[in-house]
């Protein structure tokens, strides 16, 4: 247990962080208490430390995600990495799903307005400068 507490910021931070944290944990196999102690022992907690610590680390987050079987959940599958993809759902199962759909996921995305968390118009005005 920590002696003394973490300032504000500190926590707002380390909570901004809990994705990565547990993939460090699930992914990695790594135990809990050593995670956080990696995450403590940081200066600045952000996205290119966290990112080092995945299990994707050094990989392009995905742009696209095909969901098959028609669910409509990520099922914690790389929740932190998934932030901005774009998901395309079918109701074929994996075994099913042919070249046909993958060229139908890739023609819906390709129809996509990419925003990475910005609205339309202010994608727009990025887009003008």
């Amino acid at each position: 247990m920590m002696s003394e507490p973490l300032p504000d910021a500190r926590v707002e931070q380390l909570i901004s962080c809990l994705a990565p944290l547990a993939d460090m944990v699930r992914e990695r196999g790594m135990p809990t208490d050593e995670a956080l102690q990696v995450l403590l022992q940081r200066e600045e907690l952000n996205e290119e430390t966290f990112g080092r610590y995945l299990y994707t680390a050094g990989l392009p987050d995905p742009d696209l995600v095909i969901r098959t079987g028609g669910e409509m959940r990520l099922s914690n599958f790389l929740l932190y990495q998934l932030a901005y993809a774009e998901l395309w759902v079918t109701p074929t199962y994996w075994p099913d799903f042919t070249p046909h759909h993958l060229e139908e996921a890739i023609s819906s995305y390709q129809r996509r307005e990419r925003r990475f968390g910005m609205t339309g118009e202010q994608c727009r005005r990025m887009r003008s400068l």
